[in-house]
């Protein structure tokens, strides 16, 4: 069909509830990292990986978003990491989202 969306052709008239961010994740706040042993686990920033610490503050695949400045330079996130309190993360309801489908239904530059 011409004029359909690269969405409504991907879904092929399946039916998709379309909720607010509120109803699918929780979005949490991060914290310092400075007092923290160094480790092999990434410390998130909103411009990226900063550095590597012993203890997480996740384990779950996430979006994290960055707070300010970069808020469309968003990271999918599968396995443990710490964040500081420049990004947030994303507690998914995975009953109701994929963790990647939220990171690829981020909104264009």
């Amino acid at each position: 069909m011409i004029g359909l969306s690269f969405i409504e052709k991907l879904l092929d008239g399946a039916s998709v509830a379309h909720l607010p961010l509120e109803k699918i994740a929780k979005i949490k706040h991060g914290k310092d990292w400075k007092k923290l042993a160094s480790g092999d686990i990434p410390v998130y920033g909103s411009g990226g990986i900063m550095g590597y610490v012993d203890t997480y503050s996740y384990d779950k695949p996430t979006v994290l978003i960055p707070r300010k400045g970069t808020i469309t330079n968003l990271f999918y996130v599968d396995s443990v990491f710490w964040n500081v309190d420049t990004i947030y993360y994303t507690e998914i309801d995975e009953t109701k989202i994929l963790p990647k489908y939220l990171y690829y239904t981020k909104p264009n530059n």
